[in-house]
């Protein structure tokens, strides 16, 4: 989990969302909601692409932050194969262009309890 002290504009403004402050750090039981739907939500989600990750998901290691969307509490899952070796998870937000379906990042609205956004990587 990456604590919303070490959160900025700039680290976290990308896949088109617009990530604003207030940045907060998510609770053990705001995870669990939305691990509890990633699945669904990948199955669901319009892009083809992440429609496989939910049979291999158990191998994905995953980051976790709050930010705010357009006013509501949104809890961020950056997820990556567990082969991915870089950054330090709880001191910065990690990012990577391309890599396709290895690398995709969630949106969760913990109000309504669903995810809004899945983003899958571009293949390159």
């Amino acid at each position: 989990m990456l604590p919303a002290g070490n959160l900025s504009r700039t680290a976290i403004d990308d896949h088109g969302q617009r990530a604003e402050p207030p940045y907060w750090t998510p609770l053990p039981d705001e995870i669990a909601q939305a691990e509890a739907k990633l699945p669904v939500a990948l199955h669901e989600t319009w892009d083809p692409r992440a429609h496989g990750i939910p049979d291999k998901l158990e191998g994905y290691g995953r980051q976790y932050f709050g930010v705010t969307i357009s006013g509501r509490r949104t809890l961020v899952v950056n997820a990556f194969c567990a082969n991915w070796v870089g950054s330090d998870l709880e001191a910065e937000v990690f990012k990577v262009w391309d890599g396709g379906s290895c690398y995709f990042a969630g949106y969760y609205d913990v109000a309504d309890s669903r995810f809004t956004t899945i983003s899958v990587n571009a293949a390159g």
